[in-house]
């Protein structure tokens, strides 16, 4: 998971990190899905 990888997660208390790390996750679900209907 590359989550603790964006610039600033550190500096962010442990309940932000998780809130944060959740929201790359979905962007990254969300990215890989419209990227396998847009190849289509």
């Amino acid at each position: 998971m590359r989550g603790a990888n964006f610039v600033g997660v550190h500096e962010l208390d442990q309940t932000s990190q998780g809130v944060a790390i959740e929201i790359a996750r979905s962007l990254d679900k969300d990215r890989w899905f419209l990227f396998a209907h847009i190849s289509k």
